[in-house]
């Protein structure tokens, strides 16, 4: 009997998408080790690119054999798209020459692959699987923060680091659809270590994800499965408690403190000053005037960072008034559409593409709503494949009447 050792198209995809995470918290750690080891971030951050580069050019072969129309359209989309805003809009390509190198290959690339996922309990298992490696990784960063500064040495992520922040944030919210799920020790001592490293080393950003994910997965998972009204209320009362006790914060800030830890998230908490704006507000006004003042003109993308502003810091002030309110407002109705369609599902504990999508869609919502552009946010662009794939499957499978 002949044993092949050699992996299926499908896990081979999702061992490339799971590596894709793994890569990222990899690079946005790394910064810590540039004066402990010697090792230079940018040159960390060049060699995870090329393994991306070689998993994704290993898996060329895949993509001919499910090229299916809708991978095609997204490439004659991205096409498209490239080519109307760099002839119409010159003005804007000294930016969106960069937005278009960056969408191409951070954001194209794995949009493709998860739009060929068809084993999709496949991929959150693996995908899960990484995210415990993650856990694990994150315990050792916090041991090495508090250890190496006490042998004479520095771990530094600066003060707060947004980018290890959202490298956390899938990790973290696969282990919490675990744990609420099917409870256990292991996941909550997962999660625990995870939120205190976010607060602790990340920016509050993340907070936004995890909290609406909480609410939507507790409260889904708990509804299908018919139990007690009173767990959902005990836990949100439980979360609104722990969010608004500025005391306990203060006790975890000032015990992460004495280990050397500095924490710019509990510190803002425990001040009751965590919806500072930073200069968001003023952001929001002037890009709702622009838009108010000619709703109908498009602008192109990145005419915002073309003029030296900064981008707008919310994804629908952002499509407005860069395409305007036709173009633009169309595509926020798609989004928000989207958005009710994997909230109305009713199968979140047992549809592993259904948990995926949530999971993706409170990622990339949450996200774009108080930071980050629409054009380099990575996760809302799978969370598009994963919606568009899922509704493919469902079409085949009713055609086949299955």
């Amino acid at each position: 009997m002949k044993v092949s050792f050699r992996l299926n198209d499908e896990e081979r995809i999702c061992n490339l998408l799971g590596m894709l995470f793994l890569s990222l918290y990899i690079v946005n750690i790394s910064p810590g080790f540039e004066e402990p080891l010697g090792i230079p971030h940018a040159f960390v951050s060049m060699m995870m690119k090329i393994v991306l580069g070689l998993g994704f050019f290993s898996c060329i072969d895949v993509i001919f054999r499910r090229f299916k129309k809708k991978t095609l359209i997204y490439c004659l989309i991205t096409a498209a798209v490239i080519f109307i805003n760099t002839i119409f809009f010159p003005s804007n390509n000294i930016v969106f020459k960069n937005t278009a190198v960056y969408f191409l290959v951070n954001c194209l690339l794995p949009m493709i692959f998860f739009a060929m996922v068809r084993d999709f309990q496949l991929l959150k298992q693996k995908l899960l699987k990484i995210s415990e490696i993650i856990a694990i990784l994150t315990i050792i960063v916090l041991i090495l923060k508090i250890a190496i500064p006490r042998l004479g040495g520095q771990f530094s992520l600066g003060y707060y680091s947004m980018g290890f922040g959202y490298a956390c944030l899938v990790p973290m919210i696969f282990l919490m659809l675990e744990f609420v799920r099917k409870p256990n020790f292991k996941y909550g001592l997962y999660i625990i270590v995870m939120l205190i490293a976010i607060m602790s080393l990340g920016s509050r950003g993340p907070l936004v994800g995890i909290l609406s994910f909480a609410m939507i997965a507790f409260i889904k998972i708990n509804h299908e499965k018919k139990r007690d009204v009173r767990i959902i209320l005990g836990f949100l009362v439980g979360l609104i408690f722990v969010f608004f006790s500025g005391s306990l914060f203060t006790l975890l800030y000032n015990l992460l403190y004495s280990i050397g830890i500095d924490s710019r998230t509990l510190i803002m908490i425990a001040n009751h000053n965590i919806g500072y704006m930073s200069g968001r507000d003023e952001l929001y006004e002037f890009f709702l005037q622009e838009i108010v003042s000619n709703p109908f003109i498009i602008r192109g993308i990145n005419r915002d960072q073309a003029l030296g502003f900064n981008y707008p810091h919310n994804v629908f002030l952002e499509l407005l008034y860069q395409l305007g309110i036709i173009l633009g407002g169309l595509i926020v109705v798609s989004i928000v559409f989207k958005a009710f369609k994997a909230l109305k599902s009713k199968c979140m504990s047992t549809d592993s593409k259904q948990q995926l999508e949530i999971i993706f869609m409170c990622v990339s919502l949450s996200t774009l709503m108080i930071s980050g552009t629409l054009w380099k946010q990575i996760n809302f662009w799978i969370w598009i494949a994963i919606s568009n794939n899922k509704y493919r499957d469902y079409k085949r499978k009713i055609r086949e009447g299955t």
